[in-house]
């Protein structure tokens, strides 16, 4: 099971969305209830779901993007969390990707509580032309996990800090490791806490187009140089 989302402009900037659990029907049917946490501007911030017929929707409109916070209680007191930032770009246009051909490689470095967060913003790092890598998705079977994201790494051209709460150690030394080799390191989230924590060039929120927008900065200044 995992998280869905439907947006559509109502006005300049304004947005009406909604979130649902998208799962197979023994999935759905084992799910007790489903607890979205929402931006503390929203009444009320905590909103609970019971029913599966619509795969525990909620529906709400706003201004700008913010990670949801979504908490899956399950049948015999299990749970899953999931952190899904609400997300409304457009796709970039294919002729545009295409016309990129010197594309930078990614390197998406996240704790492990931001799954669902990080798959989303390779979504978006994609489909504006880039390629990327996260850990979670691309290592294979009995691979062995630090000399795989040693390597990614150090193929790289950017690292993309991203986290939606203090950071975890792994992406300091991750961060760090990156700053050694020349490579640039762009956060994605609260600015307070990046800088705190992770040694970042500069730190772009998760608005959508702010990580897209800076990834091409740093396309171009890398064509030029």
């Amino acid at each position: 099971m995992r998280p869905r989302q439907s947006a559509q402009a109502v006005g300049e900037g304004y947005w009406r969305w909604a979130i649902w659990i998208e799962g197979t029907p023994e999935e759905l049917a084992e799910i007790e209830e489903v607890i979205y946490h929402l931006h503390p501007t929203f009444s009320p911030a905590i909103v609970t779901r019971s029913d599966p017929g619509d795969g525990f929707r909620i529906e709400r409109e706003g201004w700008g993007v913010f990670v949801v916070g979504i908490e899956v209680r399950l049948r015999g007191g299990a749970r899953e969390v999931f952190r899904h930032m609400l997300d409304f770009a457009e796709p970039a246009p294919l002729k545009e990707v295409a016309a990129r051909p010197d594309r930078l490689r990614v390197f998406v470095s996240y704790a492990r509580d931001d799954d669902e967060l990080a798959r989303e913003v390779k979504r978006r790092i994609e489909e504006a032309g880039f390629t990327t890598w996260i850990y979670r998705d691309e290592l294979r079977p009995g691979e062995d996990w630090r000399w795989a994201m040693r390597e990614q790494l150090e193929s790289s051209d950017v690292v993309v800090a991203l986290s939606s709460d203090i950071p975890s150690r792994w992406m300091a030394a991750e961060a760090e490791q990156a700053r050694r080799l020349g490579k640039p390191v762009l956060g994605v989230g609260d600015e307070r806490l990046l800088r705190d924590f992770v040694a970042t060039d500069r730190v772009v929120s998760l608005e959508a187009g702010a990580l897209e927008g800076a990834l091409l900065e740093l396309s171009d200044e890398r064509s030029k140089s």
